[in-house]
């Protein structure tokens, strides 16, 4: 998001509310964009763990 394309998009005359675009992108395009990588990374879970596996040499019946 540091890129020449996104930065060049912004860097602009123009005055949202007397805040310039660039000082917006940055401020909320970047809370925005990790927002959107967390929900990602939220959706696809955590990764499955196999349930142990008991030692041949140990029985559970028998004590």
């Amino acid at each position: 998001m540091l890129s020449y394309p996104f930065l060049h998009i912004f860097n602009k005359p123009i005055h949202v509310f007397g805040i310039p675009l660039m000082v917006l992108y940055l401020f909320i395009g970047w809370p925005i964009s990790i927002g959107v990588i967390y929900l990602f990374a939220h959706t696809l879970g955590a990764p499955q763990q196999a349930p142990p596996v008991s030692s041949p040499d140990h029985d559970e019946g028998n004590t």
